[in-house]
């Protein structure tokens, strides 16, 4: 417990952390998760066995692609902007649709929780 609470320190303390966002995001994943552990019994064997096997192969794809150089534009109604500065003073600058965002953490909690692999293969891999 200690070795983790000076690894988070050391975190906090070298890197930006976007609060805000994640605390909006989490917000949304718990709820599905929720869900998700809720329905675990109430789904047969064989499509779950399929929806195990679809959701590693999903991620094994997804963490072995390249990032594209390609940044799409952030424009439009539901866009928000966010600026990080981390302590040595290198400036992080993003956007992101929080409706889609939150619709993606809520399936992202029901998912990960239905099937048991944890949010954090499928959140930050």
């Amino acid at each position: 417990m200690r070795q983790r609470a000076v690894r988070l320190s050391r975190v906090r303390a070298h890197a930006a952390i976007d609060y805000k966002s994640g605390l909006l995001f989490s917000t949304a994943t718990v709820p599905g998760a929720i869900v998700g552990a809720l329905a675990t019994d109430r789904m047969p064997r064989r499509p779950f066995d399929l929806l195990v096997g679809v959701m590693m192969l999903a991620i094994c794809v997804f963490l072995l692609r390249r990032p594209s150089a390609e940044v799409a534009g952030g424009g439009g109604r539901w866009v928000m902007r966010r600026r990080v500065v981390e302590a040595d003073g290198t400036v992080h600058e993003y956007s992101y649709n929080p409706v889609l965002g939150v619709g993606l953490s809520l399936g992202v909690g029901f998912l990960s929780s239905l099937l048991g692999i944890g949010a954090g293969s499928s959140t930050c891999p």
